[in-house]
Order: C-alpha cells, then sequence, then structure tokens
C-alpha cells in the first residue's frame, strides 16, 4: 500500500495508509507496524522531491516517525539522507518547498528532543537546518506525546533494536532499562577510569563486599564479553539508592556520590573527600558569562568576606566578627570529579531550570594544592586575586581529562546522559622504567590523539576531544555536567612493590583471580555466538541477556581503590 504513494493522481492515499497504521497500532501488532516503517520510510522520505507527491509523503512520513518513539532507528536511517533533500528543497524555492522544509524541521527537532545522545551522527543535519525555525519544547512534547503507538512503554520493551555485532571500538554498551542513563553514563566513566577498573577487576575470589563484586562481574564482561552490550540490572538492584523513584530519571551526580559513599563502606581504602567542599561550592559564579573549569577553580578557592549577617562567631570573643573565608586543597587526588552544578530553583515557575551556560573544558588541568616545600613544581600563579594568590607555599598539580558526562535536555526531571570517554596511561605496562626521565609534569596534553569514544547506551561508536569540546556549540541543550580527571605520574612507581590494582594482570590482560567470573564469561560468550551463527534472537528476552543473578561473594578482601575528590560548582 505504500507503493501507491507513488501514484500522482491517487487521492486520499496518505489517509488511508495512515488510519492502516493506527488500526494496527490500536491492536498492537507492533511488530508489523516496525518491519513496515524500517522497511519504506525511506522510500516515503524520498517522495519529498517531487511536489506533486510531497503533500501525502509528508503526512505519511510525519505520523511514522512521531509514532516510532521506542527506538531511533527509523530517524536514524534518514540521517544521510536529510542533508541533500534540505539543500534541493532549498534550490527549488518555492511555497510547497519552504512548507515542507518547516514541518521537516520541525520533526528532525522532535527526534533530536527524543533521541539525543548522538552529537557525531547530527551534527551535518544540525549544519543543514540552522537556519530553519526551531519549535518550542512545549510544541515538541505536544506533537510526541499525541502520536505514540502506546503510552505504556513495557508494551514495546521486547521490540527494542537489536544489535548485529560488537561495536568496531571493541567497546561494550550498557542496556538502559527505564530511564537509566544516568547510571549507565556514570558505569562507563569509572570503567575507563583504568586504575580504578583494575583495582575492582583483582579483587579475590571469596569476598565478602556484595556491592564491589557486583561491579566486578559487571567490569569483567564490559572486558571480556563478545555481547555487543550488557544489562546492568543485578549491579543497579545493589546500587538502587533508596529514594530513587524506579523508571524515573535521576541526577547522575546524586547517583555517583551514593555510589562512592557505599563503595567507601564497602572498601578499606577509598577516599571521598566530597563533604568537606560540597556546602562552599554550591555558590558557584552567576551566570551569562562564558567561563572555563580553570576560573570555576579560582572562584572556589577565592577569598570571601564574612560580614553583617554572614559575621563568623568567635569563640575566644563569645560574638559575630568580620571575618575571611577561604578553601585550600593539602593533596591532589588520584582521579578528580569535577560537577557542575547546572540546575538552579526558579522561584517565578516553581521548578528547577538548567543552566544552559557553554563551560570550557581544558584537556589539562592544573590544581593548587598546599605544600610545605618551596621548591614547586610550578611557579606561576594559579590562584584567585588577593592575598592568598601567591604562589609561595602551592605547587600546581597536574591533571588530564579522562571522560566528560554530558546532560542532554533542559531540566533535572528529564532528559538523556551521555559520556565521553577515553584510557588515560602514565605508560605502557611492561615499559622500561629504568630508562624514564623523571621531572616535573608537562602543561601539553598528555596525548591529544588518545581515541576518544562516546558511550550512549548500547551504543558505543568512536569520537575526538574536538566532538567534546564543541557538543554545546552544536547541540545548546547538551553541556558537561561531570568531568573525570586522571592526576599524572610526578614519580616513578616501585618496581618491586606491586599495587592491589595491578595485582591481577599479566602484560596487559586480566589474570582472573575469580574462576567461577570467567567461566561465566567464557560460557555466555559460546552461547552468545552460538545465537549469532543461526541469527536468531528470542525477540521476548531482547538481543542483550547478563547471564545470572550474581552472588555475593564470601571472603573479605582488603582493595586499595585510588582516591576520589568531588568538586562541585555551577
Amino acid at each position: 500500500m505504500i507503493e501507491w504513494v507513488s501514484w500522482p493522481l491517487g487521492k486520499n492515499i496518505d489517509k488511508w495508509i495512515i488510519a492502516l497504521l493506527k488500526s494496527l497500532a490500536a491492536v498492537k501488532k507492533f511488530s508489523i507496524l516496525i518491519e513496515v516503517t524500517l522497511s519504506k520510510i525511506e522510500k516515503v522520505f524520498s517522495k519529498l522531491l517531487y511536489p506533486i507527491l510531497r503533500e501525502g509523503a509528508l503526512a505519511i512520513l510525519r505520523y511514522m516517525l512521531l509514532s516510532f518513539q521506542h527506538s531511533h532507528e527509523a530517524f536514524h536511517l534518514l540521517l544521510p539522507h536529510i542533508p541533500r533533500m534540505v539543500s534541493s528543497l532549498i534550490r527549488e524555492d518555492s511555497n510547497s518547498a519552504a512548507s515542507c522544509l518547516e514541518q521537516l524541521a520541525e520533526l528532525i527537532h522532535c527526534m533530536f528532543f527524543r533521541f539525543s545522545g548522538f552529537p557525531d551522527l547530527y551534527e551535518p543535519v544540525v549544519e543543514a537546518i540552522k537556519a530553519l525555525p526551531i519549535p518550542n519544547e512545549d510544541r515538541i512534547k505536544h506533537l510526541l506525546g499525541q502520536n505514540a503507538w502506546t503510552s505504556q512503554k513495557n508494551e514495546l520493551a521486547s521490540f527494542y533494536p537489536r544489535l548485529a555485532s560488537k561495536s568496531e571500538t571493541g567497546k561494550i554498551g550498557l542496556i538502559n532499562l527505564g530511564n537509566t542513563c544516568y547510571m549507565n553514563s556514570i558505569l562507563q566513566a569509572l570503567f575507563m577510569a583504568s586504575d580504578f577498573r583494575r583495582s575492582v577487576l583483582s579483587l579475590a575470589e571469596n569476598n565478602s563486599q556484595p556491592l564491589m563484586a557486583k561491579l566486578q562481574w559487571l567490569f569483567a564482561f564490559l572486558e571480556h564479553s563478545q555481547r555487543p552490550a550488557i544489562s546492568p540490572e543485578n549491579f543497579l538492584l545493589a546500587s538502587w539508592p533508596p529514594w530513587f523513584a524506579r523508571g524515573a530519571q535521576q541526577d547522575c551526580s546524586e547517583y555517583l556520590k551514593y555510589l562512592l559513599d557505599r563503595s567507601e563502606r564497602d572498601v578499606v581504602g577509598v577516599k571521598s573527600d566530597e563533604d568537606s567542599v560540597l556546602s562552599s561550592w554550591k555558590q558557584g559564579c552567576g551566570t551569562g558569562a562564558s567561563r572555563s573549569v580553570p576560573d570555576l577553580i579560582n572562584y572556589f578557592l577565592s577569598p570571601e568576606t564574612l560580614t553583617a549577617e554572614n559575621r563568623y562567631h568567635c569563640e575566644n570573643c563569645a560574638s559575630l566578627q568580620d571575618a575571611e573565608k577561604l578553601a585550600e586543597l593539602t593533596e591532589g587526588p588520584h582521579y578528580l570529579i569535577l560537577t557542575l552544578l547546572r540546575f538552579s530553583f526558579d522561584l517565578r515557575a516553581m521548578r528547577r531550570k538548567k543552566i544552559l551556560d557553554n563551560v570550557s573544558v581544558p584537556l589539562v588541568l592544573k590544581l593548587p594544592v598546599l605544600t610545605s616545600t618551596r621548591e614547586l613544581r610550578d611557579p606561576s600563579p594559579v590562584r584567585g586575586a588577593g592575598p592568598s594568590a601567591s604562589c609561595e607555599g602551592f605547587a600546581s598539580v597536574v591533571y588530564d581529562l579522562c571522560s566528560v558526562v554530558v546532560h542532554s535536555g533542559v531540566s533535572s526531571e528529564s532528559g538523556h546522559y551521555y559520556c565521553y570517554a577515553r584510557e588515560c596511561e602514565d605508560a605502557p605496562v611492561g615499559s622500561d622504567l629504568k630508562n624514564v626521565s623523571w621531572k616535573a609534569p608537562s602543561e601539553k596534553p598528555l596525548d591529544v590523539a588518545i581515541q576518544w569514544y562516546l558511550f550512549n547506551d548500547t551504543r558505543v561508536s568512536f569520537s575526538s576531544f574536538e566532538s567534546v569540546s564543541n557538543v554545546t556549540s552544536f547541540f545548546p541543550k547538551d553541556t558537561a555536567y561531570l568531568l573525570f580527571y586522571r592526576q599524572r605520574m610526578t614519580k616513578p612507581r616501585n618496581v618491586g612493590q606491586e599495587t592491589a590494582a595491578e595485582a591481577g594482570w599479566v602484560n596487559g590482560d586480566l589474570s582472573s583471580p575469580n574462576k567461577d567470573l570467567m567461566e561465566a564469561i567464557a560460557k555466555d560468550n559460546i552461547l552468545y555466538l552460538q545465537h549469532a551463527a543461526m541469527a536468531w534472537f528470542p525477540r521476548t528476552q531482547g538481543n542483550v541477556v547478563f547471564p545470572g543473578r550474581l552472588n555475593p561473594l564470601k571472603e573479605t578482601q582488603k582493595l586499595h581503590i585510588p582516591g576520589f575528590l568531588v568538586l562541585l560548582s555551577t
């Protein structure tokens, strides 16, 4: 019936086709709708080139896109064709073409809103439609709300897109279990923190740390599974903050804080200094101006004068006195996690709103740390103005950017999270440390050529630091939210003393201390490859199944995990 769209003299064909599709949705024949949409949507889109077919084709395309909301598959089929179509319609320069362009742009922005987190795929389309009107958020929500096949998301759970093979990056995605992108982005950022990952993977067998045992299983599958994506359901159940509502979007920073607190209780050696700086960092530095991460750090570390109602109560004087308050860092953590507080409460609207200011994220960051020695590694001042601006007594600790978690959307209660990440290493495993000349770290990037990856739930793709830097320029609602930095090594390790993080590794590969874990991965890989060879996956189970419940391991194992320091800013 879709072929009838090509009949130039046909009347009301678009209405017949849409009525048929709506009837199929009413009786929940979703498998037929999916097959028809995916096989015919490109053909329908191509008919927009012909003025005599344009109105009917656009109506069918509109219904197909706005109703196909369980997956990005249909929209992504059109991405390669959109820039050429837009160029052709602009060249036509007719009223019909102009109307088609406006409606097409509206559809595209609806799809951007519904399926965010694909900046590498969307950039050419954004460039093609940048001169066209942008619908407001209420209009987008209205269109999406009235056209979905069903309001019950679980009815389409078995029809989520099937991943044919593992990503060409070699990395593995995580299944979104219902608005769990906040957790997936955090887990991928932590997994790409190589020292932390190795510490978790080298946990001994039979330990009694339930949360860390489940994280070890998850990391091991991310490292060794042949599946394109796995389910983090078992870890979600173990790490779920009790106040989080199931199925609702959550704040990834809040989840990370809870996860680190839980890890600190479970594992000896985790260092979390976030509580000491949280209350002081919430003030931020206003809105409106373009700024950078070093600007925010300088603002946080600059002195604050306490006067009038904010005067300090002096215990010696037993009275309120004017005072000066400042924060100083006495130690540089191995991993530094910065949270840009982008959500403020709007008293007029009585809701939280998002601060969309673009913050420049440097690849290399210097953190001023208080030191008792006069031999500073870097004499250049990094502090704010005032008496404390002198570099005397401070050393600049150099950090390299490892991961960036991005929030896409305009509200803390909605939107989507995805993660850019790369491996950060001081030196290749097994390299000859004797011939290395150790000195103060340079301010230059560790290696700008180190490959970046984009983790968006089940999809993993190659990316670059350029994409990280420009994402907000192309997509104003996509803003950096969490930044993971790793301290650059300033002195050689003691080769004769292996750390716990290295103890489970041989020639760069995991020498698993957990036989049950490695056997489970091997069995699951065989099962998956057998299914892949038969080109058959049970539709009711989806394309990826994480094997079994994770049984807590029994024996306590002390684990050294590199320290974390979390700073909060706006």
